[in-house]
């Protein structure tokens, strides 16, 4: 068999060169999903539109009708990798007549599934929700177990973006049923990244790293360089929140030296970016993210456009120009709230209330009120911390000591049971220069 897989592009010009369409069709298909395997995005998005061309020439009936949607319908990752979702989606719509008049419903499952992929990309949370679910019940009446694990991993994606934690580890055990039936290496990591992060956001940092692990064991298993870099730029994240930016430097490193893809070069150098703001060289890390906002902006991909917006805000913070971190914190609060990112609304909530706390403290804590209910709800203990501490010095500044000393505990005492290394040397030393009341 992999022999076989050596020869399918051969095979498919050989066949495309006789009379036989059929089996010229055939080895396009498989020859498209070696590349997306292998990672050469480009090249299967050639070969993708050789099939279709193909199929212009050929008779329009049911079963040819319904080679071209099943063809399109697993391109998601081919144009996605390569920061094209939007022209993937216009193409996706011009064929949805086509689609909906399938009497397949496995086939016209997995095209629902395309459509809420693209729709959670742009942030269309509840459209992609109804898609996807319309996508899983058709693909599971006609055991498309594939797709539907797809389906899946796209709606774990949407809960960790609204921050509906305990959704993403229901929904991991659903996709780990379905893959062992049929086994994909990239819905496998990707469902123990979103684990990970669903972890991180709660700041249970070990079983973070847990998760991610068992990510990047099946990444390297298949020696798939996109899926290596994901992991390990995941890796970076979680040593960057928990304050260990010797760590996130290297594993950001590495993850851009990996990517193979236009998205995974973008996810990398934003870890990158962040890891320079927090390591001492926030100019080079602000430079760096700016000039990825652009690109995240004309691929429409919603999630990472609004955390990038605050990390730059960070950036600047840490730099000390208050004013343009200000700028883009409440440019990344104003998406964030739009798209209903509860995590990056806290977040930000949290970052402008430490501007604002050398100026206008009735500001700040406002701010800090804000961050501090938002991450309660969701038990976003990884920033919550932060918050309070935050919330604390205002107290402190406004001369009631009893309550700085309240919050200021509060903070350390989470920051210990955590292990985060962010903060508590400070909040010592604050909380013995606090007067005795």
């Amino acid at each position: 068999y992999k022999r076989q897989e050596e020869y399918y592009e051969l095979l498919a010009y050989h066949y495309g060169h006789s009379d036989n369409n059929q089996m010229a069709l055939e080895y396009l298909e498989r020859a498209n999903q070696k590349s997306i395997g292998m990672n050469a995005m480009q090249e299967a998005i050639g070969i993708f539109e050789e099939a279709m061309k193909l199929l212009d020439t050929m008779p329009d009936t049911e079963e040819n009708r319904q080679k071209r949607i099943s063809l399109l319908s697993n391109q998601f990752f081919a144009f996605r990798l390569l920061n094209r979702a939007p022209e993937f989606y216009e193409i996706l719509l011009h064929h949805e007549p086509t689609a909906f008049g399938l009497k397949n419903e496995g086939v016209r499952g997995a095209f629902y599934v395309a459509l809420g992929y693209c729709e959670y990309s742009f942030g269309e949370w509840d459209q992609s929700i109804k898609s996807l679910t319309r996508g899983i019940k058709l693909c599971e009446k006609e055991d498309n177990v594939e797709m539907a694990a797809h389906a899946y991993v796209a709606l774990e994606t949407i809960y960790d973006m609204t921050s509906s934690y305990d959704q993403v580890f229901k929904i991991n055990k659903v996709i780990l049923q379905l893959l062992k039936q049929r086994f994909n290496p990239r819905l496998y990591v990707q469902s123990f990244i979103l684990t990970s992060d669903a972890y991180l956001y709660l700041g249970r940092w070990q079983e973070a790293l847990k998760e991610c692990q068992k990510a990047f064991a099946v990444a390297k298993e298949y020696s798939n360089d996109s899926l290596i870099s994901f992991s390990t730029a995941v890796f970076s994240m979680i040593h960057r929140l928990r304050g260990d930016q010797k760590q996130a430097l290297e594993y950001s490193k590495v993850a851009v030296k990996k990517a193979p893809t236009p998205f995974d070069k973008l996810v990398s150098q934003t870890t990158l970016g962040a890891a320079y703001c927090h390591a001492g060289e926030p100019r080079k890390g602000i430079e760096l993210l700016e000039k990825l906002i652009p690109i995240y902006e004309s691929a429409k991909y919603i999630p990472m456009q609004v955390s990038t917006n605050i990390v730059i805000g960070q950036g600047h913070w840490l730099a000390g120009s208050y004013d343009q971190a200000r700028q883009a914190l409440e440019k990344g609060l104003a998406l964030a709230e739009r798209y209903n990112m509860k995590f990056c609304v806290g977040w930000a909530h949290q970052l402008i209330g430490e501007i604002a706390l050398m100026g206008n403290t009735a500001e700040a804590t406002s701010h800090f009120e804000k961050s501090i209910d938002v991450l309660r709800k969701i038990n976003a203990e990884s920033i919550l911390p932060l918050a309070y501490a935050g919330y604390g010095r205002c107290h402190k500044k406004q001369g009631n000591m009893a309550q700085a000393r309240e919050y200021l505990t509060k903070a350390l005492e989470m920051l210990e049971r955590l292990g985060t290394l962010i903060e508590p040397e400070k909040i010592k030393k604050e909380l013995a220069e606090l007067p005795e009341t």
